[in-house]
């Protein structure tokens, strides 16, 4: 059960919801994020499901607003993420809405151990492109899925009688996912990656805005998860 190969929804995430927001216009170059802030706060809204930075650098009217753009009705990454464990643990039993909640807690808790930063290695206004550099710290590669996988397996040895109790099974094995996630601590070693930008011009709140995005939504989505998960 590799976090790894499903972070990269967020992949799909930015290409949504950047090809959305694109449009066309002459409108003058005023009030532009520089493109290392916008990368920044993409990784703040997608992986700390913090909407501030995206809030401000787009010219949104509230973080409300961003939220409804950037993670519409299926909510944050992370409730995604947990839909998919429980309805994978419904076989077993019964997946109540704590449950649901103590992943997506558990999720946010792990990630947000996170740092990221970022900036500018070239910048050309003229041609609106734009290379910046992003350093984010990383998890040791597959220790989500031994953590959980050492997690389970223990609680298999110490509670054998769970087994005839689907219900009490699942909220345990909830339990243990959870806390296996929120135990791991991200290495000492940041991953560097270089990531392309455009400058674009974009509808927010109706009104036209130009902004720095990055040329390949999917590949810095996935260049992001791959390495904050050690890949």
């Amino acid at each position: 059960m590799k976090l790894s190969k499903r972070i990269p929804v967020l992949a799909l995430v930015f290409v949504l919801v950047l090809s959305a927001l694109t449009g066309c216009s002459n409108n003058k170059l005023v009030d532009v994020a520089p493109p290392d802030e916008v990368a920044v706060a993409l990784f703040d809204i997608v992986i700390r499901d913090d909407a501030a930075a995206i809030t401000e650098a787009l010219g949104y009217p509230s973080e409300a607003d961003a939220r409804a753009d950037f993670l519409g009705e299926d909510g944050s990454l992370y409730e995604s993420l947990a839909s998919e464990f429980t309805n994978q643990l419904s076989a077993l039993g019964t997946v109540t809405d704590a449950d649901s909640q103590r992943l997506v807690d558990a999720f946010l808790t792990m990630m947000n151990k996170l740092t990221f930063t970022a900036e500018v290695k070239e910048q050309n206004d003229k041609a609106r492109t734009a290379v910046v550099t992003c350093h984010v710290s990383t998890f040791p590669a597959d220790a989500m899925e031994t953590a959980v996988t050492d997690a389970f397996t223990a609680l298999a040895t110490e509670n054998p009688d769970l087994a005839n109790d689907p219900d009490a099974l699942v909220g345990a094995l909830v339990e243990a996912m959870a806390t296996a996630m929120e135990s791991l601590e991200p290495t000492d070693d940041m991953a560097d990656f270089d990531t392309d930008f455009t400058l674009e011009l974009m509808e927010t709140n109706g009104k036209s805005k130009w902004v720095w995005i990055p040329v390949d939504a999917e590949g810095f989505g996935a260049a992001l998860s791959s390495n904050a998960m050690g890949g």
